[in-house]
């Protein structure tokens, strides 16, 4: 237990330094020093500044999912779910937004976009899909939402319109719609005839 407690008092160090600097700025002496440890007890937690970043994305991604769940759990309605786990996912990119401009320049720059890295984050990426596959399946079965979708493919739509209204478009296009207006169309798209 103190293992753990420790592992999470350097990677919350490391989230902090990370929100507040650009990757390339931050030294792993720097979170050594903010979380208070020693270079031998940070290396024996981490074994790189590219692998305690990882390991802090894939942190708040768990987080981030067992937020989501809880708000999830707590709405009546296939649809209140939707929404629910929507503005959990914006409020969540809003707290992370450097966090998340870095995650990305990160996979750009190929740290990210390999080994066993890449395959934690496409797990962290299906379990979410799983969950929000399960409230369109719910909400296919209620007749809440069209059924001539595959639950899982309507998850990935409804991940891929919620990420670019929260983020805006690629190629640094920074435009944003509100996340009430895209849930307007996503769920217009989605609703039952």
């Amino acid at each position: 237990m103190a293992k753990e407690k420790k592992r999470r008092e350097i990677l919350k160090a490391a989230e902090d330094l990370f929100l507040s600097h650009r990757f390339d700025q931050v030294t792993m002496d720097q979170v050594r020093q903010k979380a208070g440890v020693g270079k031998g007890t940070l290396y024996r937690y981490f074994s790189s500044k590219d692998d305690l970043f990882g390991q802090v994305i894939l942190s708040g991604l768990d987080d981030l999912h067992a937020l989501m769940k809880q708000e999830v759990e707590r709405a009546d309605s296939p649809t209140t779910q939707l929404l629910a786990a929507a503005r959990t996912m914006q409020g969540f990119h809003r707290q992370q937004r450097s966090m998340f401009r870095t995650l990305h320049a990160e996979w750009v720059r190929g740290i990210l976009g390999n080994g066993q890295l890449r395959d934690e984050l496409r797990t962290r990426r299906r379990r979410t899909g799983k969950l929000l596959a399960s409230i369109f399946r719910s909400g296919m079965e209620k007749s809440e939402f069209r059924n001539d979708l595959p639950p899982a493919v309507a998850a990935r739509m409804f991940m891929a319109a919620i990420r670019s209204a929260v983020s805006g478009g690629m190629d640094g296009d920074s435009q944003r719609i509100p996340l009430e207006r895209a849930l307007a169309v996503v769920m217009e798209g989605l609703r039952s005839q």
